[in-house]
């Protein structure tokens, strides 16, 4: 993704990312047992979120997977909002923004697939910035303000937490 100030002047004060697709290929390996015995993750998605964190933008993961792998890389990350298992991922979201006093416009969100779109659709509708990986299916791409040049687990999650931080720069410089 290039480095363009996108139609938007709000300050993101927090990123919520889908995981399966997003921060991973979205390949699921499964052991004989049934359980998921490998999962990838962009090493350099991992330090986009570090770096976020310590900026003071509130990371959230909302995944409608659970993966004890996943728990263990997003805390060795600083990770602590964690939320596996979503079947519905906008009211998720709704709620983590009214906990946090976060408005809609203050939010980006990345999302792979149909059972993101409900979040995309809605901040596109309230000023929040919607991203997808390169590789996202195609009404994904539709509703999203902007798609990735990476594919998930490819780093694409780097790309928007870099954009968010460049925004966040020129949001200060501006003021």
């Amino acid at each position: 993704m290039q480095t363009v100030l996108l139609p938007h002047s709000n300050k993101i004060r927090c990123v919520a990312s889908d995981v399966d697709g997003v921060m991973n290929s979205g390949v699921l390996h499964f052991g004989l047992d049934g359980q998921e015995v490998i999962k990838d993750f962009h090493v350099k998605d991992g330090m986009g979120i570090r770096l976020s964190i310590e900026e003071g933008i509130r990371f959230h993961v909302i995944t409608g997977r659970a993966s004890p792998i996943l728990t263990t890389r997003l805390k060795s990350l600083g990770v602590t909002s964690i939320h596996e298992g979503v079947e519905d991922k906008l009211s998720c979201l709704q709620k983590l923004l009214a906990v946090d006093g976060i408005l809609p416009h203050e939010v980006a969100y990345i999302g792979d697939d149909l059972n993101d779109l409900g979040v995309l659709a809605w901040l596109y509708s309230e000023g929040g910035v919607g991203f997808c990986p390169a590789d996202a299916v195609d009404l994904v791409k539709e509703t999203a303000l902007h798609t990735t040049s990476r594919a998930g687990g490819q780093g694409c999650l780097r790309e928007v937490l870099d954009w968010v931080l460049w925004q966040n720069r020129e949001h200060v410089d501006s003021d």
